[in-house]
């Protein structure tokens, strides 16, 4: 049974945080959201209570296309799906977006775009916020997570999966594998995998 890796999009595979930069300096002319992220009451005090519309003109579907990944994430991405380095994955892109009904379709083409190579990957989109780990507790072919979110990753993580953070300052002291480049991923990855592969065969000799 190959194992799935679930990715996050925003601020994981792609800089989502410089295009929130781009659009608050265009409305606020400051630059306190990304320093600010995951904390509602300073963000409130701040911006005022419609700070979410910085989220969701960065978000807009008709400016999609235009997104770039972060150097060597669709190369890292696209040898872990077709097995380059150790087992095949499925890839399962999970994201969270206010225009969810409106952005599957353009994401989804976004991804096939920019991935290239990559042949086996899914996207589910969800308005609201969600708990990923509860989603990946329904696949018996889940492996681990990849995000930028705290929540999410420590979630991923005491559920059982392997996760992994795409370093960024509101997650450094996150107690799960950092990388800072995609080209630093692979290597977590095999570790796991290797970790895992002795936990099974212990398994077995104490079934013996």
């Amino acid at each position: 049974m190959t194992k799935t890796l679930y990715v996050d999009v925003d601020s994981t595979i792609w800089p989502a945080e410089t295009e929130y930069d781009r659009v608050e300096m265009e409305l606020y002319g400051t630059k306190m959201l990304t320093t600010h992220w995951y904390h509602h009451k300073e963000l409130v005090e701040v911006f005022g209570e419609n700070y979410h519309q910085i989220f969701w003109k960065a978000l807009d579907p008709d400016n999609i296309q235009e997104r770039k990944l972060y150097d060597g994430c669709a190369e890292v991405l696209c040898n872990l799906n077709h097995g380059v380095v150790g087992e095949p994955f499925n890839l399962h892109f999970i994201s969270h977006n206010p225009f969810a009904k409106d952005i599957r379709e353009p994401m989804n083409e976004w991804l096939t775009s920019v991935l290239h190579t990559a042949t086996d990957f899914e996207l589910t989109v969800y308005h609201e916020r969600f708990n990923k780990s509860s989603t990946m507790k329904k696949d018996p072919t889940a492996f681990g997570l990849i995000d930028d979110v705290p929540k999410n990753v420590l979630g991923a993580k005491e559920a059982g999966f392997s996760a992994y953070a795409k370093k960024h300052p509101w997650n450094k002291d996150v107690p799960v594998p950092l990388f800072d480049s995609w080209h630093e991923l692979p290597e977590l990855i095999e570790k796991d995998l290797t970790n895992t592969d002795k936990d099974a065969m212990i398994d077995r000799m104490e079934l013996v």
